[in-house]
């Protein structure tokens, strides 16, 4: 009876989301002047680049998907701008937990908003979109409501789903310009994180999926999380290599933490924009994972060898 009380209760909800995309019409249909390139942050899930958002958006004026888009991702530019007229003054907590502040005008990764077009890995079993995957009617809308969004802030969108950093061949056929701010890690403590999370939720992969994919799913679970960031790695980089130099920034965690000014002088001086040093803090204390009921020192050593191997054959 509860299981059917559920189903009934997840039909009315998908329904009445469908129902709400009549908000968003006459915005989708109606061509927008194109005024700034948009900007996408990309690395592997757990690399920084929730980090790497909070500042952004709090150091210069970027528009943005906030999360009351989100939640109503068939109409996201009209609760956009409902969210933008109500809540005008955001102020970064830059606090996380696992990609996601709290707030309901706080940057969001909208990944409800961005399934609606891509490949979703419990819908589809993939992350990885080529150049040719999306429909034209799907790279309008994509561009109609990015489009929509810059208008509303009158500025760059930025977005930060970490999945986007596998979508990088069909994110250049909508938006040729875009910017690319690449964040890395220390792959060692980007798969121990990712190793921590995955024993916690009990779940055999979390995040974002390499083109790899089907190589991972039957590897042990510590090659897997190495295989999982390396994937996505080598991902970025053979697809950022056929874009400009100029559209792209690569940023290092270890330096958005111990230097935090100098890491937004650089984004203000790639994207010609000026920014507010007084918004965000000099510096952050640096996330570590150190030997705990999910993640033992013997795990973290096997990371350490394992990744070792994959940095040797790259």
């Amino acid at each position: 009876m509860l299981v059917q009380l559920k189903n009934i209760t997840k039909n009315i909800l998908q329904k009445s989301h469908r129902l709400l995309s009549v908000f968003d019409f006459f915005y989708i249909h109606k061509e927008v002047e194109y005024e700034h390139p948009p900007v996408f942050i990309i690395g592997p899930p757990r690399s920084g680049t929730s980090l790497l958002y909070q500042v952004m958006t709090q150091a210069f004026q970027f528009a943005y998907l906030p999360n009351l888009a989100n939640m109503f991702y068939q109409c996201p530019i009209t609760a956009t701008k409902i969210s933008k007229t109500l809540f005008r003054n955001y102020k970064s907590t830059f606090r996380s937990s696992h990609g996601n502040e709290n707030g309901i005008f706080s940057p969001s990764e909208a990944g409800n908003v961005w399934n609606r077009w891509f490949p979703h890995e419990k819908k589809d079993g993939f992350n990885y979109t080529d150049s040719d995957y999306l429909t034209s009617q799907s790279k309008l809308e994509i561009n109609r409501m990015v489009m929509n969004i810059s208008k509303i802030f009158d500025a760059p969108f930025l977005s930060k789903n970490v999945k986007m950093s596998v979508r990088l061949p069909a994110l250049q056929r909508i938006f040729p310009d875009a910017k690319l701010v690449q964040i890395m890690r220390n792959p060692v403590d980007v798969a121990a994180s990712l190793l921590q999370i995955r024993r916690k939720k009990n779940i055999n992969w979390w995040s974002a999926m390499p083109s790899s994919i089907e190589l991972l799913h039957d590897l042990p679970e510590i090659e897997s999380v190495v295989g999982q960031v390396f994937g996505i790695e080598d991902d970025i980089k053979r697809d950022l290599s056929l874009l400009p130099l100029a559209q792209q920034l690569v940023l290092t965690y270890d330096d958005l933490c111990s230097d935090t000014h100098s890491v937004v002088s650089k984004i203000s001086d790639f994207m010609n924009m000026t920014a507010d040093l007084n918004e965000v803090p000099r510096s952050f204390p640096q996330a570590k994972v150190s030997p705990n009921e999910w993640v033992s020192a013997g795990d973290i050593a096997k990371i350490k060898l394992v990744c070792a191997e994959r940095c040797a054959k790259n």
